[in-house]
Protein backbone atom coordinates (compact mmCIF):
# COMPACT_ATOMS: atom_id res chain seq x y z
CA UNK A 1 0.00 0.00 0.00
CA UNK A 2 2.92 2.43 0.87
CA UNK A 3 4.53 1.53 -2.57
CA UNK A 4 1.34 2.17 -4.31
CA UNK A 5 0.96 6.11 -2.71
CA UNK A 6 4.72 6.76 -3.15
CA UNK A 7 4.53 5.84 -6.53
CA UNK A 8 1.43 7.73 -6.67
CA UNK A 9 3.24 11.27 -5.80
CA UNK A 10 6.20 10.71 -7.31
CA UNK A 11 4.47 10.83 -10.62
CA UNK A 12 2.67 14.10 -9.29
CA UNK A 13 5.50 15.86 -8.53
CA UNK A 14 6.78 15.66 -12.10
CA UNK A 15 6.63 18.68 -14.64
CA UNK A 16 4.23 18.03 -17.30
CA UNK A 17 5.74 18.83 -20.48
CA UNK A 18 4.39 22.24 -22.65
CA UNK A 19 2.11 21.27 -25.45
CA UNK A 20 3.98 22.99 -28.46
CA UNK A 21 1.93 23.34 -31.63
CA UNK A 22 2.21 20.16 -34.21
CA UNK A 23 0.88 21.94 -36.98
CA UNK A 24 1.48 24.90 -38.90
CA UNK A 25 -2.72 25.65 -38.63
CA UNK A 26 -2.48 25.57 -34.95
CA UNK A 27 1.13 28.00 -35.24
CA UNK A 28 -0.91 30.41 -37.19
CA UNK A 29 -3.71 30.31 -34.59
CA UNK A 30 -1.54 30.98 -31.95
CA UNK A 31 0.16 33.90 -33.69
CA UNK A 32 -3.29 35.24 -34.40
CA UNK A 33 -4.37 35.23 -31.21
CA UNK A 34 -0.53 36.96 -29.74
CA UNK A 35 -1.52 39.71 -32.29
CA UNK A 36 -4.87 40.37 -30.82
CA UNK A 37 -3.90 40.08 -27.71
CA UNK A 38 -0.59 42.75 -28.53
CA UNK A 39 -3.41 44.92 -30.16
CA UNK A 40 -5.77 44.71 -27.06
CA UNK A 41 -3.07 45.83 -24.97
CA UNK A 42 -2.41 48.98 -27.64
CA UNK A 43 -5.80 50.02 -27.28
CA UNK A 44 -6.15 49.81 -23.36
CA UNK A 45 -3.37 52.01 -22.68
CA UNK A 46 -4.73 54.51 -25.30
CA UNK A 47 -8.08 53.99 -23.50
CA UNK A 48 -6.05 55.00 -20.49
CA UNK A 49 -4.24 58.05 -21.44
CA UNK A 50 -7.37 59.14 -22.45
CA UNK A 51 -9.22 58.78 -19.32
CA UNK A 52 -5.70 60.20 -17.76
CA UNK A 53 -6.29 63.26 -19.86
CA UNK A 54 -10.11 63.76 -19.25
CA UNK A 55 -9.59 63.22 -16.09
CA UNK A 56 -7.20 66.01 -15.79
CA UNK A 57 -9.31 68.24 -17.67
CA UNK A 58 -12.45 67.69 -14.58
CA UNK A 59 -9.19 68.64 -11.62
CA UNK A 60 -8.61 71.97 -13.65
CA UNK A 61 -12.19 72.57 -14.51
CA UNK A 62 -13.20 71.76 -10.50
CA UNK A 63 -10.11 73.64 -9.45
CA UNK A 64 -10.94 76.94 -11.59
CA UNK A 65 -14.64 77.04 -10.23
CA UNK A 66 -13.34 76.10 -6.55
CA UNK A 67 -11.20 79.30 -7.14
CA UNK A 68 -13.86 81.74 -8.74
CA UNK A 69 -16.16 80.65 -5.51
CA UNK A 70 -13.99 81.63 -3.35
CA UNK A 71 -12.94 84.63 -4.94
CA UNK A 72 -16.33 85.61 -5.08
CA UNK A 73 -16.95 84.71 -1.61
CA UNK A 74 -14.08 86.87 -0.60
CA UNK A 75 -15.19 89.72 -2.73
CA UNK A 76 -18.66 89.92 -1.02
CA UNK A 77 -17.26 89.94 2.73
CA UNK A 78 -14.90 92.33 1.54
CA UNK A 79 -17.85 94.62 -0.07
CA UNK A 80 -19.86 93.75 2.89
CA UNK A 81 -17.19 94.63 5.68
CA UNK A 82 -17.00 98.44 3.78
CA UNK A 83 -20.38 99.11 3.70
CA UNK A 84 -20.26 98.03 7.41
CA UNK A 85 -17.88 100.22 8.43
CA UNK A 86 -19.53 103.12 6.44
CA UNK A 87 -22.52 103.07 8.23
CA UNK A 88 -20.92 102.52 11.72
CA UNK A 89 -19.15 105.80 10.66
CA UNK A 90 -22.32 107.65 9.94
CA UNK A 91 -24.26 106.42 12.94
CA UNK A 92 -21.23 107.73 14.91
CA UNK A 93 -21.20 111.21 13.41
CA UNK A 94 -25.07 111.54 13.47
CA UNK A 95 -26.42 113.21 15.98
CA UNK A 96 -28.23 111.86 18.45
CA UNK A 97 -32.06 113.09 18.89
CA UNK A 98 -33.72 112.59 22.41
Amino acid sequence: MLLVVFAGSSALGQALPLKTPSTSQERNQQQELKNQNDMLRAQLEVMKQYDQRLLNTVYWALGTLAAVAAALVGFGWFANFRVYERDKNALAQEPRRS
